[in-house]
Parts: C-alpha cells; sequence; structure tokens
C-alpha cells in the first residue's frame, strides 16, 4: 500500500494517526521515514508527532504468536 499524506492509520494498540508527511532520514543513508500525527488518546503520553521508518510502519509484529500488521489503513481523509 502506498503511504500518503492525509490518510488515516490505526496502529494495533488501537489508536489512530494521520500522515503529516514522508521524509528521508539523512543520517541513516535516506532511509524512508513517516511522520504521523495522533489522533486519538492525546492524554495517555502528551505526544502528539512521531516518525517511524517506513518498512516498520508498514511491517509486522508478532503478539502471542501472531503476526499482525503495526498500522492498518482506514482512509484516504
Amino acid at each position: 500500500m502506498e503511504i500518503k499524506p492525509g490518510q488515516i492509520w490505526k496502529h494495533y494498540k488501537g489508536d489512530t494517526y494521520k500522515i503529516v508527511t514522508l521524509a528521508k532520514f539523512k543520517d541513516a543513508d535516506l532511509t524512508d521515514v513517516v511522520v504521523y500525527e495522533r489522533l486519538t488518546d492525546l492524554a495517555h503520553t502528551g505526544w502528539r508527532i512521531y516518525c517511524r521508518n517506513k518498512d516498520n510502519f508498514l511491517g509486522k509484529k508478532d503478539i502471542d504468536g501472531k503476526s499482525i500488521e503495526r498500522f492498518t489503513f482506514v482512509s484516504e481523509n
């Protein structure tokens, strides 16, 4: 799936996020990163804007022996 600014994605823990932009991490051989904004549960951490390696964002996570997507696409917004 292609990640685009404005899209809404849901984290496997339940919070939803809006893609702000895609960027390159200069100190890591221009690795693709996703910059995203938390839309839910702001009181939980106080943080609102995050960035994550694109491969990690689209990757899977093992939970209780099951492989699940870290983020799932919700809408184009």
